[in-house]
């Protein structure tokens, strides 16, 4: 892989995130797993990140106020 894309996975689930973030670094890429979209939205706001990997239903922000607060901010 040339260029490695900066992924962030946000699940509430601290097993099945782990999971994910870890098949997807043995895939080469940059990964970062948070487990609430208030966490995600702290991180956003400071870093770029090519790809979001939601899960709809989370404490905080869910996934779709996720995806809004990025339409409006990316």
């Amino acid at each position: 892989m040339s260029e490695q894309f900066r992924i962030l996975v946000v699940e509430d689930e601290e097993t099945l995130n782990q999971s994910i973030v870890n098949s997807l670094r043995r895939d080469g890429y940059l990964v970062q797993g948070v487990t609430s979209g208030a966490e995600a939205l702290r991180i956003l706001w400071t870093e770029e990140c090519d790809v979001v990997i939601s899960d709809q239903k989370m404490p905080g922000a869910d996934g779709f106020e996720l995806l809004q607060w990025l339409r409006t901010n990316r």
